[in-house]
């Protein structure tokens, strides 16, 4: 039976679809983005907001560069943000001009270059979705097609093989990957996720190379060995958990359903707000865990007197640097 752990409140920040958890070594804070709300967030070792950047665009993903600038994709286009002027200094073409269509998650491979998913909002169901590669000039090729919802992608410690979810079919694909390839090829099935589990979303390796993969509409963030099965389960009340990072603990957003509701899946037309939890009792390298877990309007008031129970005490900072590393770095996109 895989180890069970339990999430605390940590800080009550709030998004209405965050998503893309990076550690940020050098600042020492998470950066998150918010999709619809079209903003870069940074959320420092106690718990402190500060808004990065913000744009009309939904803003899928975003990955640290060799410069300590951001490369991040808005709607079907990839850009670059300077981390000193907070300006935009560089922007890709748009990949498609249909405005239902943006980046999901992304992530910058072992080479430098900036991956990143095409999906449709509004048709999901549709083998539509593509994998596209970016390079210095942010220019664009395909190296996969025909995939209905790309999600979390992850690189193995030899930066030889890549994992990556395609939600709708509720599996997981693993797929050799070249310095030189142009495209991949000889995907392979890793893992599939049963219904009850809700759909496989964002992910993240640790330094075992075991695959942690949070299920959204599933209440769990799985850890996978590098075999395909389940060894760990962090279960929680929160339904939707969109992605996951390492930073000594694990990150990831999630979705609460509405109160006093008994179904299973949550109402996403109330779903508004997101705060950061803290899992403890961790079994695994690094200890605790953070999260950011939405709450509908009506129901806020009460996460937020929660929030100001936890915050009233005097506790340790949730980031210990004497925590086990429980991540490798984060690739760097190599401008």
């Amino acid at each position: 039976m895989p180890a069970q752990e339990e999430l605390k409140l940590f800080s009550a920040c709030q998004a209405d679809l965050g998503e893309s958890p990076v550690w940020d070594e050098a600042h020492q804070c998470l950066l998150f983005v918010d999709i619809s709300g079209g903003q870069i967030n940074a959320l420092d070792q106690h718990g402190r907001l500060t808004r990065l950047y913000e744009s009309p665009a939904r803003i899928g993903a975003l990955a640290l560069t060799e410069k300590g600038n951001l490369i991040f994709s808005q709607n079907a286009g990839v850009a670059i943000l300077d981390r000193t002027s907070l300006r935009v200094t560089q922007n890709s073409k748009l990949a498609i001009t249909l405005s239902s269509y943006r980046f999901n998650d992304g992530a910058c491979d072992p080479q430098g270059r900036f991956i990143t998913g095409l999906m449709d909002d509004e048709g999901h169901s549709g083998n539509t979705g593509k994998l596209y590669r970016y390079d210095a000039g942010l220019n664009a090729s395909v190296i996969l097609d025909g995939i209905s919802l790309p999600n979390g992608l992850a690189w193995t410690s030899k930066g030889d093989e890549l994992l990556f979810v395609d939600s709708v079919a509720r599996t997981l694909y693993r797929a050799p990957y070249s310095a030189n390839g142009n495209a991949l090829q000889k995907l392979s099935v890793f893992a599939r996720t049963p219904e009850e589990l809700g759909r496989p979303d964002g992910l993240a390796l640790d330094i075992e190379d075991n695959l942690w993969v949070c299920q959204f509409n599933g209440a769990a963030c799985c850890s996978t060995t590098a075999m395909g099965s389940c060894c760990r389960r962090c279960r929680c009340r929160c339904h939707a958990l969109p992605v996951a990072a390492l930073a000594g603990r694990i990150c990831a957003p999630c979705s609460l359903p509405p109160p006093n509701s008994a179904c299973r899946r949550p109402n996403t037309r109330t779903i508004r707000r997101r705060v950061i939890s803290t899992v403890s009792g961790c079994r695994c390298p690094g200890g605790r865990a953070t999260v950011s877990r939405s709450s509908n309007r009506t129901g806020i008031r009460d996460v937020e007197r929660r929030q100001v129970s936890v915050n009233s005490r005097s506790t340790p900072s949730p980031f210990p640097e004497s925590d086990p590393p429980l991540r490798r770095a984060p690739r760097r996109f190599f401008l």
